[in-house]
């Protein structure tokens, strides 16, 4: 009945209707993976998914494994402003743009003091530290509607012996997300990386995700990134 009068409400939306179509936005058990061949723009995506949710006023939740939160966080600001992210970096702006630049910094200093927006990083947390149980007791602490990880393949396994197999590794990740999402009723969108033999084509095959079998049994959803070689699209 509340979907059927739109009193429903999501954890948030994608930026693409169509997705919000099928699934009504994020829902509160949802554990979302990117996955590409490295340098497919994976991380690229997800800051434009996080910069559409800080535009809708989303609480947001970030681990970033792969980069530095500067970097990420200067992607974002770059699809805020809507300009190519090269122009941001090599300080090419126009006047305007600058002054828009200004303006989403002191928008970002008052999220940020707020909590509506936190970034950790590796090296806020000492080596292999940085375990579901550490990334659920964040979630605790700050209450996201929606949390971040970029590198999801890199975080460290909790309880698994040291000379543990990469597939035992990551089945354990895998497998503690799934059951953090359960737990906290936080929607989860990470990244993580498709096997060589995805490299072969441009399909969508769950059995492409690296590592382990479990992320595909794990997801409730799994996007395929792909860069266009022929265009400068994603």
């Amino acid at each position: 009945d509340d979907i059927a009068s739109g009193r429903y409400k999501p954890k948030g939306y994608w930026p693409w209707d169509p997705l919000n179509h099928y699934t009504m936005g994020y829902q509160e058990d949802d554990y979302i993976v990117l996955y590409g061949r490295p340098k497919s723009k994976k991380s690229f995506v997800l800051a434009y998914i996080i910069a559409c949710a800080i535009e809708s006023d989303a609480q947001v939740l970030i681990y970033t494994k792969e980069m530095t939160p500067k970097n990420l966080l200067k992607r974002v600001a770059g699809f805020q402003l809507d300009v190519p992210y090269q122009e941001l970096r090599t300080g090419k702006l126009n006047p305007n743009q600058r002054d828009h630049l200004r303006h989403i910094e002191s928008q970002a200093k008052s999220l940020r003091d707020k909590k509506n927006v936190v970034c950790l990083s590796a090296k806020d947390v000492a080596s292999g530290g940085d375990t579901v149980s550490w990334l659920r007791a964040k979630v605790d602490r700050y209450k996201p509607d929606l949390v971040f990880v970029d590198g999801l393949y890199l975080m460290s396994p909790d309880g698994v012996r040291k000379n543990a197999a990469v597939h035992e590794r990551m089945e354990n990740v895998s497998r503690a997300t799934r059951n953090m999402v359960l737990d906290v009723k936080t929607p989860l969108i990470a990244t993580m990386q498709a096997n060589r033999k995805a490299a072969q084509h441009q399909n969508a095959e769950l059995d492409e995700v690296a590592f382990s079998d479990s992320v595909s049994q794990d997801a409730t959803m799994l996007i395929r990134v792909i860069a266009d070689k022929g265009q400068d699209t994603v």
